[in-house]
C-alpha cells in the first residue's frame, strides 16, 4: 500500500508528513 504507483502528489505529502510526525513522536 504505501509503495504504491497511483498515490497522488497530495497523498504523498500527507504520507510524507504522517512519517516525519511518527518519527518525531518515537524519538
Amino acid at each position: 500500500k504505501f509503495l504504491s504507483c497511483s498515490l497522488t502528489a497530495s497523498e504523498y505529502e500527507d504520507l510524507d508528513l504522517f512519517i516525519n510526525i511518527k518519527f518525531f513522536s518515537e524519538k
